[in-house]
């Protein structure tokens, strides 16, 4: 997300992005920069009047059509049922997921397609943001997602594997106390689980009133709702501290305004 002169949002996977994406959409317009979530959760943020996905689709027209889609959709919601409407509606669920294929950015962009798409001094002078979560947490929802999509046979097997190497999220974006040897470009790197106390840091950014009400998107993910301490060994964490120790400075003392 890019909010033009105010923050740039950088959403790494498995942390909460998600909740915070939907939360800021909230005091976006037409003149920033959304990337489309999942279609339900697109359809959640017409319903409570968000700015939707706007600024990031190749053409005009697939904005366009992607918004009346997602419009379209939300018409009969109230009637079948946000679940059933996948059913029901099936044309339209293709025509949205086709149309997020056209957009310039997609979600869970790296820091190297932000900034091409923002423009290097925008990158460097606008406030970045992002999320960070217990990196336990992290990868028992990094697990459970690998497991729901198919790619492993078993929970074991997808915790091995990832708390067997670097998580995506330093890859992809960066996300370390210390960046290429300098000091993080990050302005802001907010806790989930202290989501509710960082409005204030939000509010600050886009210098707008925060939504109270913080939405947990994405929660049904989970087979196991224990903490995740108690469902990873001790070898699974020795692992996970092993080949992830930037994550775990990282939460411990995240940049803060």
């Amino acid at each position: 997300m890019h909010l033009t002169g105010r923050l740039i949002f950088v959403k790494p996977k498995k942390v909460g992005g998600s909740t915070l994406e939907f939360l800021l959409s909230s005091v976006c317009d037409s003149g920033d920069a959304l990337t489309p979530l999942s279609i339900h959760e697109d359809c959640r943020r017409y319903q409570r009047d968000y700015q939707l996905p706007v600024n990031v689709f190749a053409s005009t027209s697939d904005e366009h059509a992607y918004h009346h889609v997602i419009k379209s959709l939300c018409e009969n919601i109230n009637e079948i049922g946000l679940a059933s409407s996948k059913v029901n509606q099936p044309g339209l669920w293709r025509k949205a997921q086709l149309l997020k294929m056209h957009a310039r950015v997609k979600n869970h962009a790296s820091l190297r397609d932000i900034q091409a798409f923002v423009g290097k001094e925008a990158f460097w002078t606008t406030p970045l943001v992002s999320i960070c979560r217990h990196p336990y947490e992290l990868a028992v929802s990094q697990a459970s997602w690998d497991l729901r999509k198919g790619e492993v046979t078993s929970f074991d097997e997808a915790l091995d594997a990832v708390v067997s190497k670097p998580h995506l999220n330093l890859r992809r974006y960066g996300l370390h106390r210390r960046w290429r040897g300098k000091r993080t470009p990050f302005t802001l790197i907010l806790r989930l689980e202290e989501l509710d106390d960082g409005l204030r840091h939000l509010a600050a950014l886009t210098r707008c009133e925060m939504k109270a009400e913080v939405p947990r998107l994405k929660s049904g993910v989970r087979f196991d709702e224990r903490p995740a301490g108690a469902i990873l060994t001790y070898a699974q964490k020795q692992a996970m501290e092993r080949h992830n120790r930037p994550l775990f400075d990282l939460w411990d003392n995240p940049p803060s305004l």
